[in-house]
């Protein structure tokens, strides 16, 4: 039996940080981490006996955002597969996060069903 991809979340809104969590553990993947900001993510992962394959980020949070956060995880993890997961969907935004260290740019305005097949395309 194939183990599941290991995640951890950066997320500031704590109601869809909690669905967001839900939602892949019920789709097969494990959250091992989950954060209102990438400051505490951070601390959260160096407590881990192995990191997440995957993180997912929100852009805007306070402490510590994921404009910050993508390029300290490449630098500090650099197997991890980001996925900026935002609002702020813009050409020029999701250029900038690509150029940081992020695998994948995906929209929250984007389906449940596309932000599941392009997180099974990280694997």
């Amino acid at each position: 039996m194939q183990r599941p991809v290991t995640i951890a979340i950066a997320e500031d809104h704590d109601k869809f940080r909690e669905v967001l969590r839900l939602s892949l553990n019920n789709a097969g993947f494990h959250v091992v981490a989950s954060a209102p900001n990438g400051r505490d993510l951070l601390q959260q992962l160096v407590h881990l006996a192995e990191p997440p394959q995957l993180c997912i980020t929100d852009l805007h949070m306070p402490l510590l955002d994921g404009y910050e956060l993508v390029p300290l995880l490449k630098r500090t993890y650099p197997f991890i597969r980001i996925a900026v997961y935002s609002t702020s969907d813009d050409y020029y935004t999701q250029q900038e996060m690509k150029q940081r260290g992020a695998d994948v740019f995906i929209s929250k305005a984007d389906t449940v069903e596309h932000f599941l097949a392009v997180l099974q395309s990280l694997k």
